[in-house]
């Protein structure tokens, strides 16, 4: 929505005239963001009525479960596209990392060893 990316200057209240500090530039961002979000809901459903009419289909003619298990691959291939990390975004596995760095907030087989010994059992 509009108002998550308002800053302070467009708050009721400033110094601008009532609903006219609200009406920024930033409408056409949320036409289009409206426009792209309803036409993906839309394909979505068109698919998925699809999808359950051929589901019906393949049941009726006793290979309802076969059909399945393939869309469910299908979908698990089609969410592991290779263009959904960003070009500069470091990989989850350090080892495909330049240097074999790891990310940030992964805890290594050293630091949680090193954590483990020096507990105080007092604390718990």
């Amino acid at each position: 929505m509009f108002w998550n990316r308002m800053s302070s200057n467009d708050m009721v209240g400033s110094n601008d005239s009532g609903m006219d500090s609200l009406v920024t530039d930033n409408d056409e961002d949320v036409q289009c963001r409206t426009l792209c979000s309803t036409r993906a809901l839309v394909t979505f459903l068109f698919k998925f009525i699809l999808w359950m009419a051929l589901f019906i289909v393949f049941i009726k003619i006793e290979f309802g479960g076969p059909f399945f298990i393939i869309s469910l691959s299908v979908i698990l291939y089609k969410s592991m596209k290779p263009g959904s990390r960003k070009k500069d975004e470091p990989s989850a596995y350090s080892v495909f990392n330049p240097n074999c760095e790891s990310i940030d907030g992964l805890v290594s087989k050293g630091q949680h060893e090193a954590e483990l010994q020096y507990l105080n059992l007092d604390q718990i």
